[in-house]
């Protein structure tokens, strides 16, 4: 991924008036209407193509919003211009970090890999879209019923559930709380 254009430490999304209201992490109801921030200590970039609102960064990435915590190298978010949604974060890293709470619980879930993408899928059996974060290369997931390796795994937050896994994997099932 080449990533191209202006130095730039940090800048809040919030400028580009960027709602991520139609994509709740499973975080807090409230984390769906916080401000997507990020920062990066080397080259950043915008730009439009069609109705996407492109930001490439480079360099100790973070990108936040309410209890959803990513880390890496280089990162892409792609936002509709018309309607400020989301449409797809993308970051690459040695590793990727990802960490985010779930719920209004004290439990969390985290997960590392080499590349992770995070975008909205709708869904048949759900009344809303479902997130799916998918972790690619050297992925691992720890979460409140499972902690795993895999080369690659597609969580989907809002059901704390591993839809699909690529192997190899090894793994371990946490026991039931009463």
């Amino acid at each position: 991924m080449q990533i191209k254009a202006f130095r730039s430490a940090t800048l809040l999304l919030s400028l580009f008036e960027v709602c991520w209201t139609n994509v709740c992490l499973h975080a807090a109801e409230t984390d769906n209407r916080e401000k997507i921030n990020w920062s990066a200590s080397g080259k950043s970039s915008m730009k439009i193509a069609n109705d996407l609102r492109i930001i490439e960064m480079e360099e100790n990435v973070e990108i936040s919003q309410g209890k959803i915590l990513l880390k890496g190298d280089l990162a892409v978010i792609e936002y509709f211009v018309s309607t400020g949604e989301l449409s797809k974060i993308t970051v690459e890293g040695n590793p990727v970090r990802y960490q985010q709470q779930i719920g209004l619980s004290e439990d969390s879930v985290s997960g590392t890999s080499d590349f992770l993408s995070i975008h909205k899928e709708a869904s048949d059996d759900a009344i809303s879209p479902i997130t799916l974060i998918t972790l690619t290369g050297n992925a691992t997931l720890q979460s409140p019923s499972a902690n795993m390796r895999c080369t690659a795994i597609i969580y989907a937050s809002e059901l704390d559930l591993v839809r699909e896994a690529e192997g190899p994997c090894k793994g371990q099932l946490e026991s039931q709380k009463d």
